[in-house]
């Protein structure tokens, strides 16, 4: 099961969402306290299961991701990993949906 790690960069904290085999499936934006990093997390895990939280995109480069928004402002809380196929951007999505802090 995927799981929510929340950590301090340079910048802020930071929160992800990784996988059991340690490959990350999704980052967050920066946050200026821990706290709330945990709220960023918790709000990705509510809003990714909305129609509106889930924004499927492919980059230039051909990699296909998503990212997850606010359903309240529309801001993003967190960016995926890119995927070679939208198989793999399906999959990215459900294992955020389980994830669990």
């Amino acid at each position: 099961m995927s799981k929510v790690e929340i950590f301090q960069g340079k910048d802020g904290f930071y929160f992800r969402i990784v996988e059991e085999n340690g490959s990350v499936v999704l980052i967050s934006e920066s946050y200026t306290t821990r706290a709330n990093a945990k709220k960023g997390a918790e709000s990705v895990l509510r809003n990714v299961n909305s129609s509106s939280g889930v924004v499927r995109k492919i980059a230039k480069n051909g990699k296909h991701f998503f990212v997850v928004r606010s359903s309240k402002n529309g801001k993003i809380l967190g960016k995926s990993s890119p995927y070679s196929s939208q198989t793999g951007r399906e999959w990215g999505i459900t294992k955020v949906s389980k994830a669990r802090i």
